[in-house]
C-alpha cells in the first residue's frame, strides 16, 4: 500500500495518476492493470469523501477511510455510490479471474494441438 501511494503522489495526485503510471513506478510482478485501476478507484474515493465538518481529510483519515478502518470516515452504511464501486471492483475481479481462467485454457489447448501434431507427424 505505501508503495502504490508513494506512485500515487510522485504522479501529482490522485486526479492525475493513471493506473498504467503507477503501475510502471510501482514495479512489482504480478500485479495487473486491473489490479491497480481498482486501487485507484477507491484510493480516489475515500480522499472525496469530506470528513465531519473539515475541508480536506487529514493523510490519517484518508488512510482509515481507504483501508475501511473502523471510522469509516464516521459512517455506518455505505453510500450508494461506495456500493455501486464495490460492485464493480468485485465484476472487474472476477472478469479478471475469468480472462486468466480463458489463457490458461487456450494455452493447454495450443499444447495439445501441437501434441496431436507431433503424433501425426510420427506415423507418417
Amino acid at each position: 500500500h505505501d508503495s502504490f501511494v508513494k506512485s500515487v503522489e510522485k504522479l501529482g495526485g490522485p486526479d492525475k495518476a493513471t493506473p498504467k503510471g503507477i503501475l510502471k513506478l510501482m514495479n512489482v510482478d504480478n500485479m495487473t492493470i486491473y489490479h491497480v485501476k481498482s486501487h485507484l478507484q477507491k484510493f480516489r474515493l475515500s480522499t472525496k469523501i469530506p470528513d465531519r465538518g473539515e475541508s480536506s481529510m487529514s493523510k490519517n483519515a484518508t488512510s482509515e477511510a481507504y483501508q475501511g478502518g473502523p471510522s469509516s470516515l464516521g459512517r455506518n452504511k455505505p453510500s450508494k455510490l461506495e456500493e455501486a464501486l464495490q460492485k464493480q471492483m468485485e465484476m472487474q475481479r472476477k472478469l479478471q479471474e475469468q480472462f486468466e481462467s480463458q489463457k490458461q485454457l487456450q494455452l493447454s489447448i495450443e499444447a495439445h494441438g501441437k501434441y496431436l501434431q507431433a503424433l501425426l507427424s510420427r506415423q507418417d
